[in-house]
């Protein structure tokens, strides 16, 4: 009987990355425990204080979690899910090799524009594959929305157009973008306008307590155990470019992406081309006339009617089927 244990899932939650690598991570874990409760699974990664406080508020209790370290223990499949901040691009190859002493095969989860594969590499998932690969071509290729990284738990459904707007804006080294979004947002809207607005894991207490004091018609929200009930509710929903936005098109909402960073904005542009989201541009810029497409009804029906001939289901259904198939398990 073999003694290596059967997956290890690297990823990082600090405030220069934010919170979406290890959310994932999270999903993916519990998801795998649903469908076989007795595999051996670990977590590990970099942390700040915020990140590991998310972590331990929703760790499952069947997996092991190592801080700042890889554990020298076998496993059959190590995933590698991080980015250099602010580089959705480059593979960290440092954290790719110690995975791939430790582990039978590594897969990747890359998104990035132009991306050099590592020989440590031997797959990689890309759930909006415009990426022009070079290196290691011997991969390989889970390509496709079919693998976006959303829980099970995001299921779609019929938007309500009632006047309700949920706003989740990821983390970043410099934490400007709550307070500008929050400040079109008092000036655009009516008073039969709600919003709900869901604050990064690493956004600082101090701010957003400030926050609460400055937009008292605004309701904010953060360490969630879980936001379906809010997207549910949601007529729209504005993002930085990140899981919040793949939950979104699964649950077929109209979604408006905002970016701090250039590979966001990139991404954002093609998703608005591809007619599936409205790209407001960049944080630093955002002003009333971008956002007053939140009150047009007629654009949020026809993105909404694009969002459902594309997303079928939620793809972290797709992920842990080709994760149990790698593991060679039945399910």
């Amino acid at each position: 009987m073999s003694n290596k244990h059967d997956l290890i899932y690297y990823c990082d939650s600090y405030p220069a990355i934010g919170n979406g690598h290890l959310k994932r991570g999270l999903d993916i874990l519990q998801q795998l425990l649903k469908i076989k409760p007795t595999l051996n699974l670990a977590l590990a990664g970099k942390f700040s204080e915020s990140g590991w406080h998310f972590l331990q508020k929703l760790k499952p209790e069947r997996v092991r979690v190592y801080k700042n370290k890889i554990p020298a223990q076998e496993f059959k499949i190590g995933i590698l899910d991080t980015i250099y901040p602010g580089d959705a691009s480059t593979i960290p190859e440092d954290r790719c090799r110690d995975l791939n002493e430790v582990s039978d095969e590594v897969i990747a989860f890359n998104t990035g524009i132009k991306t050099i594969i590592p020989d440590c590499i031997d797959g990689i998932i890309n759930y909006i594959p415009v990426t022009k690969y070079t290196g290691n071509q011997d991969v390989k290729k889970f390509f496709g929305v079919e693998y976006s990284p959303v829980s099970p738990s995001f299921k779609p459904g019929n938007t309500k157009f009632n006047k309700r707007i949920l706003c989740m804006i990821g983390g970043n080294q410099q934490h400007y973008g709550p307070e500008r979004l929050c400040q079109q947002l008092k000036s655009l809207l009516s008073p039969d306008y709600k919003v709900d607005f869901i604050l990064s894991p690493h956004f600082p207490e101090s701010k957003a307590k400030d926050l609460i004091n400055k937009y008292p018609a605004i309701n904010f929200h953060q360490n969630l155990k879980a936001v379906v009930e809010f997207m549910e509710d949601s007529q729209c929903v504005i993002t930085t470019y990140g899981n919040a936005t793949w939950e979104a098109l699964t649950m077929h909402k109209p979604v408006f992406i905002v970016s701090y960073l250039d590979f966001q904005k990139y991404f954002a542009s093609y998703l608005a081309e591809k007619g599936f989201a409205i790209d407001l541009g960049y944080l630093r810029d955002l002003n009333v006339s971008k956002l007053s497409l939140l009150m047009d009804n007629q654009i949020q029906q026809e993105l909404i009617k694009r969002i459902k001939k594309k997303f079928k289901s939620p793809g972290i259904i797709n992920i842990t089927n080709l994760l149990l198939e790698e593991l060679d398990v039945s399910h």
